[in-house]
């Protein structure tokens, strides 16, 4: 008991001693370096995936998504309505500065605002190009294959 009472009184607990800030320093020091290229990784992380590119492509998706399920499309200039096996229709189309999506031409959902351009154009009996441009200067085109399938459905 008397030896663990003698180290204990040459401990000093009063404070920092200046080899604790000599150290906590130095750590400092060696990490600032790497704290500033993780910063700078980070900003090159979030350049790279734009949120405009990004929403234009989940339209794509979207639409994608419908033209798969369709057996029937028209189409003009700003919009394109995809027909499916139960007779529902579903319409995207250009609507002031939107692109909104209707169901049996009833109500609708915004899916993208901001939009410049919408444009649906017909390639060749099976074929469609859609441009979708926004207001910051992003463009993204897709090209989407269909098929007829009013003489034969897919899931008769």
């Amino acid at each position: 008991m008397k030896k663990v009472c003698a180290v204990m009184s040459l401990i000093n607990n009063k404070g920092f001693t200046l080899l604790s800030l000599l150290i906590s320093i130095s750590v400092l020091f060696l990490l600032t370096p790497m704290i500033v290229h993780f910063i700078s990784f980070i900003q090159s992380v979030e350049s790279s995936y734009d949120q405009s590119e990004l929403e234009i492509r989940h339209v794509h998706f979207f639409i994608q998504n419908e033209v798969n399920r369709s057996i029937k499309q028209h189409y003009n200039d700003y919009s394109i309505s995809l027909v499916n096996q139960d007779g529902t229709t579903i319409k995207y189309e250009l609507y002031g500065d939107q692109i909104r999506r209707r169901v049996n031409n009833t109500g609708h959902e915004v899916i993208l605002r901001n939009v410049k351009e919408f444009k649906v154009s017909k390639l060749n009996e099976q074929t469609y190009k859609i441009v979708i441009s926004k207001g910051d200067q992003h463009t993204f085109e897709r090209i989407y294959f269909m098929q007829n399938f009013e003489e034969h459905p897919p899931y008769s």
